[in-house]
């Protein structure tokens, strides 16, 4: 697979903080599914009926191929749902027979959206995968409000409770969390992990911080969608165009302005997350309207010396990790990587 080297991008303090994994391979597969989105890109987005205010109870996608039990729970007044592999030892991948033994990391996957959408059986597959092939983590799909009836000066407020319940949680238990989500969710794991690290620092608090990694997939990162390139990566991007995302951002929004923080984290002191110890990974596509506003978050992210891993991979479009269970094989390479990252992250303290 043709791939440039690791490319390290350096933080202010002088240290290798962002390391970044530019891929430019387009397979045939690749270009062919894109070609064939490109003219149904509105139908696939359309907005179905909206979902009840709060938290709303999911029907979890059950795929044959996967061993996982799936178990439904609340965290205060928030569903969630908790995968369980149930293979047994004879059935693991090498991966897993290799693994050294489970610790205690608890992963919470916020499935993107819109901010409108149920997770899809797309983000039941992924956290399914997760599951079979993380031993180290407990996957855990949390079921946040949505648009329209839980706008974010809604929803944003019942997360942040769920949040500090989960760290309370983590501490009780003295377990490491994992902010993970795609699209929509990966704007919602970056606007918590930011609430987490300044209540956190705010506190004055000594020791180890519960919350160890925020992973954001083709994060929706300023919702403004002010971005110079937007334009240019709306020829190629097969699903979204400016004028979706836009219409999306001021649907989530709801009583707040675009330039919040906590609608477009980007706009937050970044620094946090370095002066908390919590590293943010994450993933950006090139034929996606969203991958500029990444990139430059990500950059941001640099400049404030916090340290992550990033996939960047050109050529490929928006969230296109979500068709790893399809076969094709840049989506395939892309979850391999994410789960590499995800070991190293369970192999520190």
């Amino acid at each position: 697979m043709a791939s440039k080297p690791a490319d390290y991008v350096t933080g202010t303090d002088g240290t290798s903080s962002i390391i970044v994994d530019h891929r430019t391979s387009h397979s045939l597969p690749s270009s062919a599914i894109q070609s064939i989105l490109k003219p149904f890109g509105n139908i696939i987005l359309k907005a179905g009926k909206p979902l009840p205010a709060g938290s709303p109870q999911l029907k979890p996608y059950h795929s044959s191929s996967r061993k996982v039990h799936i178990e439904e729970t609340r965290i205060l007044d928030t569903y969630i749902y908790v995968f369980t592999n149930t293979a047994d030892s004879t059935s693991k991948s090498p991966a897993l027979l290799d693994a050294k033994e489970p610790v205690k990391r608890k992963l919470y996957y916020f499935a993107g959206g819109g901010f409108r959408g149920a997770p899809t059986d797309q983000h039941w597959s992924l956290c399914a995968e997760l599951s079979t092939q993380l031993p180290q983590y407990s996957i855990n799909l949390v079921s946040y409000p949505l648009a329209p009836n839980s706008p974010a000066h809604h929803a944003i407020p019942q997360l942040e409770k769920l949040y500090d319940e989960m760290i309370v949680q983590a501490q009780a238990e003295g377990s490491r969390v994992t902010l993970m989500g795609d699209s929509a969710g990966g704007n919602i794991v970056i606007v918590l992990g930011i609430y987490g690290a300044t209540r956190w620092l705010a506190s004055g608090a000594e020791g180890v911080y519960p919350l160890q990694n925020v992973f954001a997939i083709c994060p929706a990162a300023d919702l403004r969608h002010e971005h110079a390139d937007i334009l240019a990566k709306e020829t190629k991007d097969p699903v979204l165009s400016k004028k979706i995302i836009q219409g999306v951002a001021n649907g989530w929004k709801g009583d707040w302005e675009l330039a919040d923080p906590r609608v477009s984290p980007a706009l937050a002191d970044l620094s946090v997350f370095k002066r908390a110890g919590i590293k943010v990974d994450g993933m950006t596509a090139g034929y996606d309207c969203l991958g500029p506003e990444g990139v430059a978050f990500r950059e941001q992210l640099a400049k404030e010396g916090v340290r992550g891993e990033w996939l960047d991979w050109e050529r490929q479009m928006h969230c296109f990790i979500l068709m790893f269970q399809y076969k094709f094989s840049e989506p395939a390479a892309a979850k391999d990587w994410m789960l590499g990252v995800l070991r190293r992250n369970a192999e520190m303290s």
